[in-house]
């Protein structure tokens, strides 16, 4: 016979037969599926669009025209391309693009959700609604920093603007930083190995 745990001093996820126990455990959630990834990662977000090896972007690290996608506390984002983030800020002159979001957490804490839905926006009071997603808003500022308002629960750092050394100009780049998914090294020192050739036959 094994040794057991209270009904109460435990949590799974997923499993189908807790019957009137930890109901959540049956169900896909935001809140579920966003923990899993962070509890593997040691940050609040990571840009996911790789550095290109060569090519026009190897300073900006990131094509414009391309599809862009990062994660925020666990929330996939994937935006069709980087330049529609930058050209969201037309007739501004920022130096820095964050992506926050903010969670509704009104209701139980297994079932937080991301705010913000799709909706129609009139920009002008004379064209025609547009649809937007308001569940992902991007600034130039941290709107998690204190005093911002509202302030946001995750931030992200995209972009930012730095001098470019193959042309001297200035140009987007997405900052180190922001690609870091880890920040503490492994116990002991062991950094992950390497896999060396074989020589000699051995």
């Amino acid at each position: 016979m094994g040794n057991y745990l209270p009904t109460d001093s435990i949590y799974v996820f997923p499993s189908s037969r807790r019957m009137n126990k930890q109901v959540s455990a049956r169900l896909i959630s935001e809140a579920s599926l966003a923990n899993i990834v962070n509890k593997l990662i040691e940050t609040d977000g990571f840009v996911i669009t790789p550095e290109p090896e060569t090519g026009d972007y190897v300073d900006q690290g990131f094509n414009p025209e391309e599809p862009f996608e990062f994660n925020v506390h666990g929330y996939y984002f994937y935006v069709d391309t980087a330049q529609n983030i930058i050209d969201s800020f037309a007739g501004t002159d920022p130096q820095k693009i964050y992506a926050n979001i903010y969670l509704d957490k009104t209701t139980d804490p297994n079932y937080v959700e991301l705010a913000g839905q799709d909706d129609y926006i009139n920009e002008t009071g004379y064209e025609q609604d547009v649809l937007y997603y308001k569940g992902l808003t991007f600034s130039d500022t941290d709107l998690t920093a204190e005093g911002s308002e509202p302030q946001a629960d995750y931030s992200l750092k995209l972009f930012e603007k730095e001098q470019l050394p193959s042309s001297g100009t200035y140009g987007w780049v997405v900052p180190i930083e922001s690609r870091l998914k880890f920040l503490y090294t492994f116990a002991l020192g062991v950094d992950g190995g390497e896999i060396l050739p074989l020589q000699n036959g051995t």
